[in-house]
């Protein structure tokens, strides 16, 4: 089943045509539901800026944006916008946690933003930092972690909330390989749940998870 769909996608900088600098160029590609998809590609390719477009944290300058088959853009209303994006879970290449939120707090809150009680939060929160290997840390805030373990904390937060639509952007760029195995595992388990991921990486062991793969390059999209 189709969840999103882009159109012909382009996306530049600037404000007129003489300095304007393309990052992408004509993008067409379809989201399967469900699936596994992985998008390579070296820096300053234009992955992360396709990554925002798909959550709606950026507008494309020309192009259409179908998400099960409505369109959505800059224009659509502010309920449209909230409603999508309530329903993604996103992770940014550099986590940003609040300073004033002890980590388990942290990863609460979002299991409780999501719709889920109060004491089911508590204990899910709880498992998922023994599953990250971050029980002790829970009590801490974020301005006393390494980036690893920011990176931790920012997944546990994710993985709580339950989006059926995965966004991740260098997900295992800051993990070793025992948390890359864990975070290898709960994106089986997300798939088990008819879960649909997206990600950017340069981590070519994802590629064995993937169910689609493409390659970003000089803002021109291919299929591997």
């Amino acid at each position: 089943m189709e969840l999103i769909r882009l159109e012909h996608i382009q996306f530049s900088f600037g404000n007129n045509s003489k300095e304007q600098k393309k990052i992408l160029a004509d993008i067409n590609l379809t989201i399967t539901k469900g699936d596994f998809h992985l998008i390579t590609g070296p820096s300053g390719s234009g992955k992360t800026t396709l990554l925002q477009i798909l959550a709606t944290l950026l507008f494309p300058t020309s192009g259409k944006y179908y998400y099960v088959n409505q369109e959505i853009n800059r224009n659509s209303s502010i309920e449209e916008l909230s409603s999508l994006r309530l329903k993604i879970g996103y992770l940014f290449q550099t986590p940003f946690l609040p300073n004033n939120l002890k980590v388990k707090d942290y990863i609460e809150i979002q299991a409780e933003l999501s719709g889920m009680g109060i004491a089911s939060a508590e204990k899910k929160s709880l498992s998922l930092l023994e599953d990250f290997g971050i029980v002790n840390l829970a009590s801490l805030k974020p301005g006393t972690l390494s980036g690893g373990e920011k990176q931790r904390v920012a997944l546990a937060g994710l993985f709580i909330k339950n989006s059926k639509l995965l966004l991740f952007d260098e997900p295992t760029g800051s993990l070793d390989y025992e948390n890359k195995k864990i975070f290898w595992e709960l994106l089986v388990q997300a798939k088990k749940q008819d879960t649909t991921v997206i990600t950017v990486s340069h981590d070519e062991s994802l590629s064995a998870f993937c169910d689609h793969c493409f390659n970003l390059d000089y803002g021109v999209l291919t299929p591997l």
